[in-house]
């Protein structure tokens, strides 16, 4: 998030945050006071604050994780013991698996970061190994799903599984065959890629397999890099439908999207007011969510069978593709709350912020178009204008308040 609270006034940002079930923010900048459920009120909130590294400094770190109140049958949290690493169990009556699902965030500091100073690790992917060791030896034997800001760097690293073969000498090794637009390893990475050898974890990020999203997550001054993952046990791989990079302006770190199979539960609406309504509205960021629905084994033959009534019924057939496209933007179809006033102060997030927003956003749409190196250094101009005049406005906002 690069900092969490000012952009809480922007209402499209928490609108955006709040059309997810799970999320999880890392670099929030936020101490232990912080109230969460001002603006996450529909949510279960887990958070390990911040830290100040130095007596001037600026908090450093911070990690949360919101989970929708309607899922709270399928929850349990986790205590971790550990700073920026967050942990919930998720029941596997949520996803209908074989086992529960142990779900983790993670926040890595960066190589060489004062975070490290006076510590027995350099770096937090060694205390993420001593949490799932231990969940282990207690008897536990979950799936595994991380995802969080790793600052690491792992090219197209793909995993190698072995599986025995009844009646024969070999082993049966298959590839889980990965693609990136980062093609460097860096010393964390080498660390990422050793958990994941340790306790056999795909990192879902390009897997081709699945036709991922092999983007970049992290735009800056000083280049491109692919730091934010969402890393699986192997046998959960098959739950996972989808991961795709949106394209957002508030930070340098694009939000990273994933789509698992779950069966909604019905049975505890009592977290949701009573006045309530839901609409269906075009989300490019949920694009691919859609698209996977459509290019599904079930799709498929539910279009090849309203293609086939054509001639014979048109009216049928398109009421069926009219059907097919109504399920697959069931991804779209958002809860609207009515009758409460929103706490969400957004007074000074002015007509001037928005304007600047678009702009960078525009900027941000041009540079993944063409991979210019001209446009990339407009968005990260475009982009610095909008979050210098975010500080501008927050500090000129708290001055005035302060006066009044």
């Amino acid at each position: 998030m690069n900092g969490l609270f000012a952009k809480l006034s922007d209402s499209d940002f928490v609108e955006y945050v709040t059309s997810f079930d799970v999320c999880v923010l890392s670099e929030t900048f936020t101490l232990p006071s912080f109230d969460f459920s001002i603006y996450f009120n529909d949510f279960i909130i887990l958070h390990s604050p911040a830290v100040k590294l130095s007596r001037m400094g600026r908090n450093s770190g911070g990690l949360v994780i919101l989970i929708r109140k309607r899922l709270s049958e399928f929850v349990k949290s986790i205590g971790t013991k550990h700073e920026n690493i967050l942990c919930s169990r998720l029941s596997k009556q949520l996803f209908g698996c074989e086992k529960d699902v142990l779900f983790v965030g993670l926040y890595n500091h960066p190589v060489g970061s004062a975070f490290y100073e006076n510590k027995e690790y350099s770096c937090s992917l060694d205390l993420l190994e001593q949490f799932l060791l231990s969940q282990m030896e207690s008897g536990e034997d979950p799936y595994f799903l991380i995802g969080g800001d790793f600052n690491s760097r792992i090219g197209d690293w793909s995993f190698d599984v072995l599986d025995d073969v009844d009646d024969d000498d070999d082993d049966y090794v298959y590839t889980f065959e990965r693609r990136s637009q980062d093609t460097v390893i860096n010393n964390f990475g080498k660390n990422l890629i050793q958990l994941c050898y340790m306790f056999d974890l795909v990192p879902l990020n390009g897997l081709v397999c699945k036709e991922f999203d092999e983007r970049f997550t992290f735009y800056s001054e000083r280049g491109n890099s692919t730091i934010d993952y969402f890393v699986s046990s192997v046998d959960f791989v098959t739950y996972v439908c989808s991961l795709s990079v949106a394209q957002r302006v508030e930070s340098q770190h694009m939000p990273v999207l994933l789509g698992a199979h779950a069966i909604p539960s019905h049975d505890n609406q009592s977290d949701f007011t009573t006045h309530s309504s839901d609409k269906m509205k075009w989300d490019s960021s949920k694009a691919q969510l859609y698209l996977d629905y459509l290019l599904s084994e079930n799709s498929r033959r539910r279009i090849d069978e309203a293609t086939n009534e054509i001639n014979g019924n048109i009216d049928n057939a398109l009421g069926k593709f009219i059907s097919i496209l109504l399920d697959a933007g069931q991804c779209m179809r958002r809860v609207v709350h009515f009758g409460r006033r929103s706490r969400c102060s957004n007074q000074w997030f002015d007509h001037e912020c928005r304007q600047l927003k678009r702009e960078a956003s525009r900027a941000l749409n041009r540079y993944l178009r063409t991979l210019r190196d001209c446009d990339r250094v407009v968005y990260i101009q475009k982009r610095s204008l909008y979050q210098s005049a975010l500080k501008e406005k927050k500090k000129a906002y708290k001055e005035q308040i302060g006066r009044a």
